[in-house]
């Protein structure tokens, strides 16, 4: 599997599928929306539970807000991302593509998850657009931690659209099975929470650096 021309292959795959997730506006039932960050939610067709989606615009430029939400290095992450306590780069297949573990923390009832993700950054020609896309992958010598609950990634990440010099749009994916034995169920009931949480997180971040970016500002996509 981790031949170079295979995980080369799997990524323009996985991208094309999270394209065609972005795309398709139909089924989404709106679950939060506040401080210019919206939530929502839809079946996933890669397994029996949900995938969320947030949209939201950032006054900063769109190269910007894709190299935080994908930094390299990646452990950078943890800069802005407080729901999770450990990022690794395994392995560097090419200069976009990279095989990273993340590590998220207890809540509760519900154990740390990890996950093992092949994972991709590319600016597209146009010059206005970036795609973040990740997969989860088995990768030879990463086991399934002691303690931890293995999760899986289906098509994963977020497109970046420039609106002008200044200004950005982000439409992000959660798809991903939680797997473990609490029921979906309660996993999926704060995930709306969760994921505004953290893109909450994100736009903080990037506030420090373009202060005049307006958190009143909501954007229903």
């Amino acid at each position: 599997m981790f031949a170079r021309d295979d995980c080369l292959q799997l990524i323009e795959d996985t991208r094309t599928k999270l394209l065609a997730i972005i795309n398709n506006q139909a089924g989404w039932n709106k679950k939060y929306n506040r401080s210019g960050i919206h939530i929502s939610s839809k079946k996933s067709t890669y397994f029996e539970g949900k995938m969320f989606k947030a949209t939201m615009e950032f006054d900063a430029p769109f190269d910007k807000v894709a190299k935080t939400v994908a930094p390299s290095p990646p452990e950078l992450q943890k800069e802005w991302n407080k729901n999770i306590t450990s990022v690794e780069c395994i392995k560097y297949i090419d200069e976009e593509v990279i095989v990273v573990r993340t590590v998220t923390p207890k809540a509760g009832l519900i154990s740390s998850r990890e996950c093992i993700d092949l994972g991709m950054l590319r600016f597209e020609d146009d010059g206005e657009t970036a795609i973040f896309v990740y997969i989860s992958v088995e990768y030879p010598g990463y086991p399934i931690t002691d303690g931890l609950v293995r999760a899986k990634n289906f098509p994963c990440g977020a497109i970046f659209r420039k609106i002008d010099a200044a200004r950005s749009h982000m439409t992000y994916i959660w798809n991903m099975s939680y797997e473990g034995s609490v029921p979906v169920s309660v996993l999926e009931s704060g995930m709306p929470y969760g994921m505004y949480n953290t893109m909450l997180g994100l736009q903080k971040y990037i506030a420090k650096d373009y202060p005049s970016t307006n958190t009143k500002r909501c954007v229903l996509l």
